[in-house]
């Protein structure tokens, strides 16, 4: 079993610019006008919606995770689009590790 040294102070102190960065982008998109929204995450297994996201690393028509938010003013105008990580409900568990290319370690 692999094991990682975590120091909280440590992590503590790298993750705070990210966190700032992110609260002042936030802030941001909350002044300017039209205020803009990140788009709430879709429902797993919900269908796509090409019109708000684009297909990341995947195929079919079902929402599987949302990799990135979509951001889109408050009328419902797209900014940016995001991304989602689709699947086709009726591929079997190998065969969409087959589509993106994930070799089964027991065979090798």
């Amino acid at each position: 079993m692999n094991t990682i040294d975590f120091d909280l102070y440590t992590f503590g102190k790298c993750i705070r610019p990210f966190v700032d960065e992110c609260i002042r982008v936030g802030w941001l998109m909350n002044l300017h006008e039209p205020r803009i929204e990140i788009k709430p995450n879709v429902s797993h297994r919900s269908v796509f919606d090409g019109n708000l996201y684009e297909r990341w690393q995947s195929i079919g028509d079902r929402v599987e995770f949302v990799a990135w938010p979509a951001l889109i003013y408050e009328s419902g105008t797209v900014v940016a689009k995001g991304f989602v990580k689709c699947f086709n409900p009726d591929m079997n568990l190998q065969q969409r590790k087959a589509f993106i290319g994930i070799r089964d370690q027991a065979k090798t």
